[in-house]
Formats: structure tokens, C-alpha cells, sequence
């Protein structure tokens, strides 16, 4: 019989095969493996796997634009940088310089898209707030790039005539120089401003932005024409006028204050002339120059001086007239008046069967949107002269533009009686067009350096 000994020494032993603790603990040895795993190893494993993944690449970049995203946001949502951010234009629209009046508070929108401002609300504030040191109201402003070039370059002359001409008087004393960074900032504004429609392709009604069967509306009109294939083939296949294509340009205008000016070679100097209405050269070479290289012919002249050419005496006497533009382009306003879209129609035909010059057509569209945008600009003008359409359009055309011919006043800076015309004595009336507010919207570029007026005698 088994002592109690030997009960606890086989007990002892039982628990060595089933513990490898207990062997352990009186140094003996199992059968049973060691594990492979420990919280220490296992601890061990884990720091070493993360260290590992995040210094690798990308890792690094992850955290990297974390940060900076982080930072931005910190940066654009607090107080001081909303408002630093709310000034900040899009793409070319960038932040008014000292010279550019101060935005209103006010809210548009037009299908050119939206830019916010802030601006105040224009609203008092409580003295409550002040103390408190509370910012006052703000309301957002949704502008426009029209909006926006509206503000920038509308004129903001005194109203009076008589004070005007003494500002010009000072004006024309002043040497004019050409601002490279006005011109160009006013080419972007005006891109912005005028959009696809009113881009420098669709200034002329080519194959390229017309279709046969499309419908062009006539801007004074609520009618449309439908592009037939005959008058589709008279348009050019390609564009005519591309951004760039000349250093220097002249636009002449009509006015009497050319009359006795001397301006024929300055004006004659320009890689491009363009000339309104077909007011004519000879008898005036002096004063006006002898090159042509683009003239417009208004519906109303056609009518007042050669009844429509509806008399072979008419059409010869309109042929002779045209000798002098020989080589030129013929800008017709065909989309101007329906009334008006067939009789242009004979005159173009006409001009391409003398091949005394090459008839092109307008867009009706890019009139438009030129018209929209200087009505904005100067608040209220009618319909927007062939001058100032021509002008506009070729901002993108011509790298430096001189302008000659443009008043709108009976009286010189000299005090000298001025006609209408130089080539009659016709007197001006001021019934479908706002002449005196063109010339300020004009004579606004001139003072920023964008363009050179000339207002007197070419000495």
C-alpha cells in the first residue's frame, strides 16, 4: 500500500506532463513545445509593421496632403481669411486696382456665370454692436464678368457738356501714353465680359458659325431669317479676322472735326484702316488718308442717296462711289432691320459681281452682345453705334489702336464751329444713338492708356 508520499509525488508528476509551467518550475524538462507567440513579441511585431508603413511613400503623402488640407481650411474659414478670400476674382477677374471704383452692394446674375464678392450691406450699425466689437452685416454679392466690366470702365465724367470740354481741353494738352498693362487687363475683362457670342470669330458671319437652315435673329427686329444654301455659299469658308493679325490700326470716324486736321498720314501709318459708312477719301487725302482696308455701309445711306439701286443710274452712281474702297471688305448690317435685309442683299450682290470689293456680313449674335454690354456700361445708351461696335470688336484684332473722327459736340476744343460730317455740311441729331455717352465710355479708354484719341489738329 502507497504512502501519502508517494500519493503526492505521482501526483506532482502528473501535473510536469500536462503543464510546461510545472516542469519549469523543478527544472524539468516536457514533451510539450514552447509557443511561438508572446505579448511581448507580439507587441514587438506590431510597432515594427507600423513603422514600417508609415515611412514608406505613400504613406507620406497621405499625411502630407492631410496637412495641408487641414491648414487651408483652417486658413479660408476663419474670419480675417473669408473675408481676404471673398475678394479674390475668378480666373482672370482678379482684385480692382486703386483706380477702380468701389463695388455697390447690389445683386445681378446673367448666364455667363457668377462670382461672389462681400461687400457691406450698407446698413447702420447698433452702437450695441460696436461696442461689443460685433463686424457689422455683410450680404453677398453675385457678379457678373458684364457686372464686373461694367464697373471698371464705365465713365464716370460729370454729365455737363461745358464742364466735359474743359476736362478734354486738359486731357489734350497731356502727352498720351500707351498703358501695356491696362491694354492687356482690358482685353481680358472684355473677353470675360462679351463670352462666346461675342468673340472675335463671330464678329463676321462666316461657314464656321453658320449653318443652312439656322435662324439668325436681326437684333432690332423680333423676326429671324433662315440661312439658305445660296446665301450660306456667299460666306466666307473660314475666319477672317484672327487675334494678333495686325500691330497697329486706325478707325476713323466720320466726324468734321477731321476737317482741315492734317491726320491723312498718321492715319496712313496703321497696318489696318477702318473707315464708316463709306465716307469718302477723295478731295480728302490730307486729312483722312488715302488707305481703306474696311468700311461699313449703313441701310439708310443706301436708301437716302441711291433709292435702293433700284435704277441702273442709281447702281452707277453707287459703283463710282465704291472705286475708291477698292480691295476693301464691305461690312453690310444684313441682320440690323428686316426691312432693310433685302435691299442689303442686292448691294452685296452687286459688289461681288464689280469685284470692286469683298461684301461681308455681320453677326447678329456679337452685335448684341456688344450692344448688351456697353447699354450696361453706359447706362442706358440706345442702340450702339457702327463706331463703337467696330471698335470693340477688334480690340483682340489690333495690338495698338489710334482713333480719329469721333466727336459728338457742334464745337471744337477751340471753340470752332464742327459739322456732322468732314465731307458736307449735314448737321448731327441725336436720335437713335447716345453719342456724347460713347464718347465718354471712349475717351475713359484713352485716359487709361488703352487707346489714343486724337481730338485736334495731327501736328
Amino acid at each position: 500500500m502507497k504512502t501519502a508520499s508517494q500519493w503526492n509525488m505521482r501526483f506532482h508528476l502528473k501535473g510536469n506532463r500536462n503543464s510546461w509551467w510545472g516542469g519549469d518550475r523543478v527544472g524539468m524538462r516536457t514533451s510539450l513545445p514552447k509557443p511561438r507567440f508572446s505579448c511581448v513579441s507580439v507587441c514587438r511585431y506590431t510597432v515594427l509593421r507600423v513603422k514600417r508603413v508609415l515611412l514608406s511613400p505613400v504613406c507620406r503623402a497621405v499625411l502630407l496632403m492631410f496637412v495641408v488640407v487641414v491648414v487651408m481650411t483652417s486658413a479660408v474659414f476663419s474670419p480675417s481669411g473669408i473675408q481676404a478670400h471673398s475678394y479674390k476674382l475668378k480666373g482672370t477677374q482678379q482684385v480692382f486696382r486703386s483706380c477702380v471704383p468701389s463695388l455697390m452692394t447690389s445683386q445681378t446674375s446673367t448666364r455667363n456665370g457668377t462670382v461672389r464678392l462681400q461687400g457691406n450691406s450698407g446698413q447702420r450699425v447698433n452702437k450695441s454692436n460696436q461696442a461689443k466689437n460685433v463686424m457689422p452685416n455683410t450680404e453677398t454679392i453675385l457678379m457678373t464678368p458684364i457686372s464686373i466690366f461694367s464697373q471698371k470702365y464705365a465713365p464716370r465724367y460729370t454729365p455737363n457738356d461745358t464742364e466735359f470740354l474743359g476736362h478734354l481741353g486738359v486731357i489734350h494738352k497731356q502727352t498720351w501714353k500707351y498703358n501695356k498693362r491696362n491694354a492687356k487687363q482690358f482685353r481680358v475683362d472684355l473677353r470675360a465680359a462679351l463670352g462666346n457670342e461675342g468673340k472675335l470669330q463671330n464678329f463676321i458671319t462666316t461657314r464656321q458659325n453658320t449653318q443652312i437652315g439656322q435662324k439668325l435673329n436681326f437684333y432690332r427686329h423680333r423676326a429671324s431669317s433662315t440661312v439658305s444654301k445660296s446665301f450660306w455659299r456667299q460666306l466666307p469658308k473660314t475666319v477672317l479676322y484672327k487675334p494678333g493679325l495686325y500691330r497697329s490700326c486706325s478707325v476713323v470716324g466720320s466726324s468734321g472735326l477731321l476737317k482741315g486736321s492734317l491726320c491723312g498720314n498718321h492715319i496712313d501709318k496703321a497696318d489696318f484702316i477702318f473707315r464708316f459708312n463709306l465716307a469718302p477719301i477723295n478731295g480728302f487725302k490730307d486729312d483722312v488718308g488715302r488707305k481703306t482696308n474696311f468700311t461699313t455701309l449703313n441701310p439708310s445711306f443706301v436708301r437716302k442717296r441711291f433709292n435702293w439701286l433700284k435704277t441702273p443710274e442709281n447702281c452707277s452712281r453707287f459703283g463710282d462711289l465704291m472705286k475708291q474702297f477698292r480691295g476693301s471688305h464691305l461690312w453690310l448690317p444684313a441682320f440690323a432691320l428686316r426691312s432693310a435685309h433685302t435691299h442689303l442683299m442686292k448691294v452685296a450682290h452687286m459688289v461681288r459681281k464689280t469685284k470692286v470689293a469683298t461684301p461681308i456680313f455681320g453677326h447678329p449674335d456679337h452685335y448684341t452682345a456688344v450692344g448688351n454690354l456697353w447699354e450696361r456700361t453706359l447706362n442706358g445708351t440706345r442702340w450702339t453705334t457702327t463706331g463703337l461696335h467696330v471698335l470693340t470688336s477688334v480690340f483682340d484684332l489690333c495690338h495698338r489702336i489710334d482713333v480719329f473722327g469721333f466727336w459728338p459736340f457742334p464745337k471744337s476744343l477751340a471753340g470752332e464751329d464742327v459739322p456732322y460730317h468732314y465731307h458736307d455740311s449735314v448737321l448731327g441729331v441725336l436720335k437713335f444713338h447716345s453719342f456724347t455717352k460713347e464718347f465718354r465710355g471712349i475717351m475713359k479708354l484713352h485716359e487709361l492708356g488703352i487707346i489714343n484719341v486724337h481730338l485736334g489738329p495731327c501736328t
